[in-house]
């Protein structure tokens, strides 16, 4: 009897006992914070306020273009010979009268020489002739056959210093050397294309403008553009 009285009570205090424990542990243990607490204040918003007005939205359109150049020029030989001297490499800006290429003129040269010694004498013979015309110590035929020679030497040696000159190729404009055809030592000919030189003083803008935007499009129209 006393046992089954002794083996009720310590589960007695042992259910209290436990109870006991877990209150004190339940007061312990930190709460959770509530989900639906104090609110943090708003944060204010800036906002900027503009007057409503009547006026007209632009309408833009942006294309592709190219730059291009408004004259372009082909430089061709205007002699025959070999190239000696280049004076100017492709992407190189030129002046207008700068030389660009030489032709061995070594040749041309000495037909100078000659066509102007020829020349010379002829003009001092002429000077004697028209001292003696003037006494009659020669006749009229031989005195005229004598200015039609001197003329012929003055033509001849006009043309064999064109000659030279053109063994020295020069440009004509002021602009950028495009491409270069010809190296030092190769053989040229008359008409023979050797440079292209663009002219760079004026340019023109070309882009395509698609069929739909054609009707907004006008003649004079001023346009914005940036080149990269």
């Amino acid at each position: 009897m006393w046992r089954r009285r002794g083996k009720a009570f310590w589960i007695l205090w042992t259910t209290v006992a436990v109870f006991v424990l877990g209150s004190v542990v339940l007061k312990i243990m930190p709460r959770p914070k509530e989900k639906f607490g104090t609110q943090a204040p708003a944060r204010g918003i800036a906002v900027q306020v503009e007057r409503v007005a009547v006026g007209e939205i632009p309408d833009v359109a942006t294309y592709p273009a190219r730059v291009e150049e408004m004259r372009r020029v082909e430089m061709a030989a205007e002699q025959s010979g070999r190239v000696v001297w280049l004076g100017a490499d492709k992407g190189e800006p030129v002046t207008n009268g700068q030389v660009l290429l030489r032709i061995d003129d070594r040749m041309f040269a000495a037909t100078v020489e000659r066509a102007a010694a020829v020349l010379k004498q002829l003009s001092d013979d002429f000077k004697r002739m028209e001292e003696l015309k003037k006494t009659g110590a020669i006749s009229s035929s031989d005195f005229e056959n004598l200015a039609t020679q001197k003329e012929l030497a003055s033509i001849a040696f006009k043309q064999a210093q064109v000659d030279l000159d053109r063994c020295s190729l020069v440009s004509t404009t002021d602009g950028l050397l495009e491409n270069r055809l010809v190296e030092v030592g190769e053989y040229v000919n008359p008409g023979e294309p050797l440079f292209t030189l663009v002219a760079i003083d004026e340019v023109k803008l070309v882009t395509d403008i698609p069929e739909r935007d054609i009707f907004a499009t006008r003649v004079g129209q001023e346009i914005l553009f940036r080149v990269d």
